[in-house]
């Protein structure tokens, strides 16, 4: 035991300087996305085939175009359900409204969040709360009307 001492003293000087490391909204990030997103696209974003899509570079591209963007926000915040079609096979999950909840800033966080973690090879020009109000604003009936088509 006493050998051991020193290792896990060192594991958790590690594992602090991580933590304090990571900003407030980085870790309320990881947070909402764990509860909003994680539950179905799972932590690490693989989606459960056939239900939920993988969370992938697709996203990175989506946001890099402004139908894209608005899309990603809808998504997140108004929900969709019905079968779509993302790398050649079929996912029939319901997607329910889960960050309506959330204010503009900590839904931008969140979005901004799944794009570095998910799409980290795509340069993305990050959300602002000015421009998720901006989309709140837009009124859409069925958000699988904005899906971008081309990078499914």
């Amino acid at each position: 035991m006493r050998r051991l001492l020193p290792l896990i003293l060192f594991a958790t000087i590690v594992a602090a300087s991580c933590i304090a490391s990571a900003t407030e909204p980085e870790i309320a990030a990881t947070g909402d996305y764990q509860k909003l997103c994680g539950v179905c696209h799972l932590p690490d974003g693989k989606g459960i085939p056939g239900v939920f899509p993988p969370l992938n570079e697709r996203l990175g591209h989506w946001a890099n175009k402004e139908d894209g963007r608005t899309y990603l926000v809808k998504i997140v915040t108004q929900g969709m359900s019905g079968t779509i079609i993302v790398d050649r096979q079929k996912f029939s999950g319901y997607m329910p409204a889960v960050a309506m909840q959330l204010d503009p800033a900590p839904l931008a966080v969140l979005l901004n969040y799944v794009l570095l973690k998910f799409a980290p090879e795509i340069d993305v020009e990050p959300y602002t709360a000015r421009e998720i109000e901006r989309i709140r604003s837009i009124v859409v009936r069925n958000t699988r009307d904005l899906r971008p088509q081309a990078s499914s």
